[in-house]
């Protein structure tokens, strides 16, 4: 009796087999790597220890929150129980899209990335924001797509239609 297996089925068990995170996160030990094993003792790799990056506080109407470095600005207030959003748009937003606008902040404060997205020159030039000459007004969901490096975001507030 001859067994037929299709090549595709060999090449996703090979992948899966091989693939170290695929192994570690069903608790068995990963297959045979693809890097030859040289025999004899081995020295052991240098353990640099990463630095761990301090939380970045915010400061956002009246209340602070403390927030791992990385994380966007709009998913820290939301996580915090704030919403960085204006008037009714608490529900009605792009979710972090940028191209709304309903989550405009002006932040004081190093933040990054230090420059506009493109999503915010986009959406910033335009009704009711305007604010070409106003670098310090942010869209909430497009900062922090880089790590602060432990920056601190001194003081937000939400810029609305009617301007604050």
């Amino acid at each position: 009796m001859r067994m037929r297996i299709s090549f595709s089925f060999c090449l996703t068990f090979l992948i899966i087999v091989s693939n170290p995170m695929i192994a570690q996160a069903q608790g068995r030990e990963p297959g045979p790597s693809a890097e030859p094993q040289q025999p004899g003792p081995q020295p052991e790799p240098q353990q640099a220890q990463p630095q761990p990056l301090s939380p970045v506080r915010i400061a956002f109407r009246g209340r602070e929150a403390a927030v791992p470095p990385g994380t966007k600005l709009r998913t820290a207030l939301l996580l915090s129980g704030l919403t960085p959003h204006s008037e009714g748009a608490v529900y009605i937003n792009c979710r972090g899209l940028g191209s709304c606008g309903t989550c405009a902040v002006e932040v004081s404060g190093a933040v990054q990335p230090a420059e506009w997205t493109t999503a915010e020159r986009l959406r910033l030039n335009f009704p009711p924001h305007s604010a070409p000459g106003n670098r310090r007004v942010r869209l909430a969901c497009q900062v922090g797509r880089k790590r602060w490096r432990g920056a601190r975001v001194q003081a937000l507030r939400v810029v609305t239609s009617r301007g604050v």
